[in-house]
């Protein structure tokens, strides 16, 4: 009887390592799901300053210096939205990273063994660094990419005001 619990006990103990693997797999799924949704709402978010940006310039006919005092503003908000979107995304690349290598780990435990270890035949495919993960500069990932949308975005906001606020400020003094 004493055996029987000490043998249950350990059964309770231990782990099936697939389905820690396959529950691992599922959560970095899902993550990477919220990190491009997050992105979509960001992208969504600064393309409608843009379009209320222009509408207003628009709207304004170009003549006066009071859209600049209304766009400004907007145009401040975007690129604070943009920072915290890059940061975003650098964190879920950071956690998204963490669990791949995870993952990449538990395909090399006993409990894997004669599984196809799609992630390492993934990185087969890239050239490694001397870690063993691939090289970024030969492969982009995703979120790499995914991070120069917010850097775009706080660019366009700089040229836009660092071009349009000097010009209607000299048409505002020269009348």
């Amino acid at each position: 009887m004493e055996e029987s619990n000490k043998t249950m006990q350990e059964s309770q103990n231990s782990f099936n390592v697939f389905d820690e693997y396959a529950l691992l797999l599922e959560d970095t799924a899902k993550m990477t799901d919220r990190r491009q949704q997050i992105s979509n709402n960001y992208l969504s978010m600064n393309s409608l300053i843009i379009f209320s940006i222009g509408f207003l310039l628009k709207d304004s006919g170009l003549t006066s210096f009071f859209p600049v005092f209304i766009t400004l503003p907007l145009g401040i908000a975007g690129c604070y939205i943009c920072i915290f979107w890059h940061q975003l995304i650098e964190k879920s690349k950071q956690l998204i990273a963490l669990r791949m290598k995870y993952l990449r780990d538990m395909e090399e435990l006993d409990g894997m063994k004669g599984s196809i270890q799609i992630f390492h035949k993934e990185d087969a495919l890239y050239i490694k660094k001397s870690d063993g993960y691939a090289d970024e500069k030969q492969f982009k990932p995703f979120s790499n990419i995914e991070q120069n949308l917010p850097k775009l975005f706080i660019i366009l906001y700089i040229l836009f005001f660092s071009i349009y606020t000097p010009l209607k400020l000299f048409q505002h003094f020269m009348q």
